[in-house]
This record gives structure tokens, sequence and C-alpha cells, in this order.
């Protein structure tokens, strides 16, 4: 069974695992930071919740569906060192703020209203299990990236 951030135990654990995220963490693979790891998580949330509206690339236009055949429905990882869509990057901040902030985002988002109801930039139309899906992935890749 995929793991879902609908799923309680699913957004406790990886809670649990955020918390153990230190402010000199370094990453495994990839050039983010710390920080702006947190940034491009807390900014996907806000993708997912429909407060933050990013413009649908062409790329996920031509691509999206198959793409979410593999990587939302399917059970491939997200590849090391893939493309971050620039809407979603963000350097600046404190590590903890950002931290408090996505532990909130994590609590919120099985709550109503934690799920919009608008296409994702890459992938398109996605149902709220779908969001839960991907959504799990996604953190649990960049908790990863960290070693946590």
């Amino acid at each position: 069974m995929k793991a879902s951030l609908l799923d309680d135990a699913t957004r406790a654990q990886l809670a649990v695992r955020a918390q153990q995220l230190t402010a000199e963490a370094r990453p495994a693979w990839g050039r983010m930071g710390v920080v702006a790891m947190l940034n491009h998580l807390n900014l996907s949330f806000q993708s997912a919740s429909g407060e933050l509206r990013l413009q649908r690339a062409l790329i996920g236009r031509v691509f999206g569906a198959v793409a979410k055949r593999v990587f939302v429905r399917g059970d491939a990882a997200f590849m090391k060192n893939g493309p971050t869509d620039p809407q979603l990057l963000q350097e600046e901040g404190g590590f903890e703020p950002a931290l408090a902030e996505l532990l909130a985002r994590l609590d919120r988002f099985a709550q109503p209203g934690g799920i919009g109801e608008h296409p994702h930039a890459f992938f398109g139309a996605l149902t709220r299990e779908e969001w839960g899906w991907l959504m799990a992935k996604h953190v649990d890749h960049h908790l990863r990236q960290f070693g946590v």
C-alpha cells in the first residue's frame, strides 16, 4: 500500500523525521540547503492547498499525464537531482520558522481546505488521494535527501 499524507500515521511519522533535521544538515544530493528545502516543501503545500497558484509548465502539459501514472499512481521514486520548478524555490528565511511552518502544514494537509481543486503545475488534475500520495512521496524524498 502507498503512503499517503491523508493517513494520520504517515503524517506523524514524517513529522517525527522532520524534527530530526538541524540547521547544519547537509544534503546527500542536490544543491538545496536545508532552509531552501523546507521552503520548497512549504511552497509545495501552498500549491496543494491552492494558496499558491503556479503556472502550468509546457513540459507538464506534454508529459504530465504519463509522468502522473509513473510517479503519482505508480511506485517510482523521485529522481535524485531531478529538476525543480523555479516557482518552488526560495532560499531566504530561518531554519526554525521554516521547520515550524512545515510541521503545521503537515498537520493541516488532511483537514478541510488542505487540498485545493486546481491542477498541479506539472502533473495536471489530481484527485484528493493522488495529492496525498504525491505529497507523502515528495516530503519523504527531501527528508531522505537530508538523511532523516
